[in-house]
């Protein structure tokens, strides 16, 4: 999905919750002056700071749809953290004046008129406003917009309101003081943990709080799995209104060509962003990857330890050995048999192959053809040149940087 069409499908839901909750306030506002419901006129002016506040929320939409500015190089997103700010304010707001009023009615008495009205429009205004709070929430999480959600989750707390305005009116009818002060003081508590929540929430978007544990366990998931990024670190994600931006330092291979690695560069971001489609932009640093450990793999004449000598040949040397090395040090090494040295076409290519499937980081040998060094290469495969020595000498003149590495093959033919 596209940025401009999660903001508009923002703004469009903004714009019709914002139209009922008006017309929902503006009717209970009408029957509670005319019944005398405290409760219902209270209710009447939580719903009119609803409508405010999802009144922001489209305002905040239309603005994060600007292009970005040389003033504000990364658009205007954050105008929806500042609105939701705003809205969690009118919340606690709406929160104080219900307590407020709710406190006076435990001690003032009144008439109540029309009272099975009130509580028609009370069950209404509940059932609608709870369906449009799941409206609110559902687009939210699709589009990741914070402002729907926050909205979205105190108009579902609506519904325990009006069930407290319910019992407010009918308490009220039949004489029982009290109960509608106590059960709009309880609803009022519980606006103030929405509103206080929402903002605490919005504090933290626009301090560019990192999303969350979750989302950045995906983007690491990625990043892992991208076969020519041996490492990473420093990854920073931050929410800007709907979306999320990142950035992160990737470790690859030395010699790679600079066409290379911009495909690198391009793939992961690719990826990232089709596992998180939140993400806006993802900037990666590019850095050489110096490996602890690495698989170095040797063309050998004959099976004698680590006094075996390297053979001249490549695809028909006798023997490979395949050696794990840390730093200096060889921790393990196995021989295997080159079952292709008597093909009488393309033994090079079969060896090479099959070498592949042992996944080396390195080739060390005296000569190679071009079609074994080029899929070496494309492989990301480093290929250096020993003209003679034991395993073991060869191995400490690597670790000394005392080998050449090949840009091009020792031989036109294989």
């Amino acid at each position: 999905m596209q940025k401009k069409e999660i903001l508009k499908i923002g703004e469009a839901t903004a714009k019709k919750v914002s139209i009922i909750v008006f017309l929902l306030a503006f009717l209970k506002a009408l029957v509670g002056y005319i019944s005398g419901s405290i409760a219902l006129l209270s209710d009447a002016f939580h719903s009119i700071g609803d409508a405010l506040a999802i009144l922001f929320v489209w305002v905040g939409f239309k603005i994060s749809q600007r292009e970005p500015t040389k003033k504000f190089p990364y658009g205007f997103y954050k105008v929806e953290n500042i609105v939701s700010l705003i809205v969690s304010i009118l919340i606690i707001f709406a929160g104080y004046e219900i307590a407020q009023e709710s406190y006076k009615r435990i001690f003032i008495s009144y008439n109540l008129k029309i009272p099975l009205v009130a509580v028609v429009v009370a069950v209404l205004d509940a059932i609608v406003i709870f369906l449009l709070g799941n409206y609110e929430v559902r687009i939210g999480e699709k589009i990741n917009s914070q402002s729907l959600i926050i909205d979205g989750k105190e108009s579902k707390l609506h519904i325990i309101s009006s069930s407290l305005v319910v019992i407010g009116i009918l308490s009220s009818y039949f004489g029982i003081l009290k109960v509608e002060g106590i059960v709009g003081i309880l609803f009022s508590l519980l606006i103030f943990k929405v509103g206080i929540e929402s903002g605490r929430d919005s504090i933290y978007a626009l301090m560019d709080v990192s999303p969350s544990e979750k989302i950045e366990n995906k983007v690491k998931d990625v990043l892992k799995s991208v076969p020519d990024v041996k490492d990473f670190s420093g990854l920073k994600l931050r929410k800007s209104g709907p979306f999320i931006f990142g950035e992160v330092n990737i470790k690859v291979k030395k010699f790679i060509e600079v066409r290379r690695v911009h495909e690198i560069v391009d793939r992961t971001e690719k990826e990232v962003k089709a596992i998180v489609p939140q993400i806006d932009s993802f900037a990666i640093h590019v850095e050489p990857f110096s490996p602890f450990e690495q698989k170095i793999i040797i063309p050998i004449k004959e099976k004698n330890n680590l006094d075996s000598q390297i053979d001249k040949r490549f695809a028909r040397a006798e023997f490979f050995v395949i050696l794990k090395v840390k730093k200096d040090k060889i921790e393990s090494f196995e021989f295997k048999e080159n079952l292709f040295k008597e093909r009488k076409i393309r033994a090079g290519l079969a060896v090479t192959k099959y070498l592949l499937e042992q996944s080396p980081d390195v080739l060390i040998a005296r000569e190679i053809g071009p079609i074994s060094f080029h899929i070496l290469r494309d492989n990301l495969i480093e290929v250096y040149k020993a003209e003679q020595g034991t395993i073991r000498q060869i191995i400490k003149d690597f670790s000394e940087n005392q080998l050449v590495k090949l840009e091009k093959p020792t031989k036109e033919k294989e």
